[in-house]
């Protein structure tokens, strides 16, 4: 099944699945088509159609963090905008407030105006502001001196929206081999399949992971590499099959 009739399917029959965890699986599958398998010029309105459907549906707790995950609209951000007034769900606040920064609604001021001192409550600024300064994010998981909880929530932000696809690729193919020698192995492997550049989907990208494959790597790092170069070559074919959707 073509992508965008994945996603039209979903968003026409929210209505009719009851479960709370199929809805949000449903919910994540869908965006996460809309974002890797959708062809490049109809993504715009798989992501409108996803807005849609998830906005002010219930149940609220799995609609709204969709919701806030997907790139925003006048609409949906004043509905996140909204959700600060009324909604005491932490989390939610978090996401809306992350979104809001991604989509340049607010600035990182409301970083500070939110009042939560708890320790999830860091995690999410830091989330934020990875969503502001991407080379920073980088920086900092490449480092491999940030906590586990750290890094996830920096590469959360890093990877909240979809610009910046290209800007790291060679980056990341340049110190790889780095970052696997630095870290301890679980870190090296989040580190890497975290931050991979699975969103450039160009024939660059996809030479720079075989020119690394060619190289006499340890054995945890070639099947990180190839793990997820399969995804993105999964993800180019999915593209041009919805392309080819009349």
């Amino acid at each position: 099944m073509p992508a965008r009739a994945f996603i039209t399917l979903v968003a026409r029959h929210l209505n009719a699945e009851d479960q709370t965890a199929v809805l949000e699986r449903l919910a994540g599958q869908a965006t996460m088509a809309a974002r890797y398998y959708v062809a490049e010029d109809a993504r715009n309105h798989a992501y409108a159609t996803l807005t849609a459907a998830f906005t002010g549906r219930e149940p609220a707790t799995i609609f709204d963090r969709a919701l806030a995950r997907l790139p925003q609209t006048n609409t949906s951000a004043a509905y996140l905008q909204q959700l600060l007034e009324t909604s005491d769900n932490q989390e939610v606040r978090w996401l809306a407030i992350t979104a809001l920064i991604a989509c340049g609604d607010r600035g990182l001021e409301i970083l500070e105006q939110e009042h939560d001192d708890t320790s999830a409550g860091q995690l999410a600024r830091l989330r934020a502001q990875a969503v502001v300064d991407k080379q920073w994010a980088f920086d900092e998981v490449m480092s491999g001196q940030r906590t586990n909880l750290e890094a996830r929530h920096l590469m959360e932000g890093f990877n909240f929206t979809d610009t910046c696809a290209t800007e790291f690729t060679d980056a990341y193919f340049d110190n790889a081999q780095r970052v696997w020698r630095e870290q301890t192995p679980e870190m090296a492997q989040r580190t890497l399949t975290g931050l991979y550049p699975s969103r450039d989907m160009s024939d660059h990208a996809i030479k720079r992971a075989d020119e690394l494959l060619k190289s006499d790597l340890p054995q945890g790092l070639r099947r990180i590499i190839c793990e997820q170069l399969d995804q993105v070559e999964r993800a180019r074919r999915n593209r041009a099959i919805d392309k080819s959707r009349k």
